[in-house]
């Protein structure tokens, strides 16, 4: 085969390859996700391609966090698409480990997007391809967990603090982890922070506002109306009131109450 021919074939691969992206850009344009996920889901590596290469007026943001955002476990069966194996499988083992910490309009990073919606397997595996995704801020100074906490996934919570995620981290407005939590009324998980021994410093942190956890708990109208709520009340005032065995009542028995030693 002549040099000649051979410069031909590799410029029609190139023309197929751009004819091929452009008309995956189209279907972006038009907002065709259904499509666009059968499409990659046969040629994974232009998904790698539209991350790494697409212009910014095509892709406001990056592909995966779109996909992320998109998957719906709980969709109805004939209209789910599974797009978690197509991330986990094709997507992120391509990508390396800088171009993970690509980030959307908001300054989310996958890692936030996966932890606010509880995606444990694209979470787990973008953590161990890039762990320093755990303790990425956003434009608002959030990490993943404050995600996590603020959306109510609590085994996702725990997932990251199992991995390395700074509990102590705080957003723009001074909010902790166990503020999220409060402010996003998910008070099951706001008490399982609070019983958690090595973490009383955050119980009494306050935010920007001079706020505490209790601050914002007594302000919520509808907060002790149910039980979740009045068990971190009980948590919070366990916590807060000291215990002093120099005050605790001592009983003893009257000496008419002792026994008799010659009985």
């Amino acid at each position: 085969m002549d040099e000649m021919m051979m410069m031909t074939m590799v410029d029609d691969d190139q023309i197929e390859e751009v004819g091929r992206m452009n008309a995956l850009y189209e279907l972006i344009r038009d907002n065709d996700w259904r499509q666009i996920i059968n499409w990659l889901s046969t040629s994974p590596m232009m998904a790698v391609n539209v991350i790494l290469e697409a212009p910014k007026e095509i892709m406001e943001e990056p592909l995966i966090h779109i996909l992320l955002q998109y998957d719906d476990p709980d969709a109805e069966p004939e209209n789910h698409i599974e797009v978690t194996d197509l991330i986990i499988n094709e997507i992120i083992p391509r990508l390396k480990e800088k171009d993970l910490k690509t980030t959307n309009s908001n300054g989310d990073t996958a890692l936030h997007i996966a932890a606010a919606k509880g995606n444990m397997r694209v979470a787990k595996a973008l953590i161990e391809k890039n762990i320093q995704l755990l303790n990425i801020k956003n434009l608002d100074e959030e990490i993943p967990l404050l995600k996590a906490a603020l959306n109510g996934e609590r085994e996702m919570f725990w997932e990251l603090v199992l991995r390395g995620s700074q509990i102590n981290k705080r957003r723009f407005d001074g909010a902790t982890a166990l503020h999220c939590a409060v402010l996003g009324n998910n008070f099951e998980l706001a008490n399982e922070i609070i019983k958690t021994n090595q973490w009383d410093s955050i119980i009494f942190t306050r935010d920007q506002l001079g706020l505490t956890v209790l601050h914002h708990l007594v302000s919520m109208p509808d907060a002790f109306r149910s039980v979740p709520p009045l068990s971190i009340f009980g948590s919070l005032l366990y916590k807060c009131v000291p215990i002093d065995r120099k005050l605790t009542p001592q009983f003893s028995k009257k000496k008419s109450d002792e026994e008799d030693p010659n009985n």
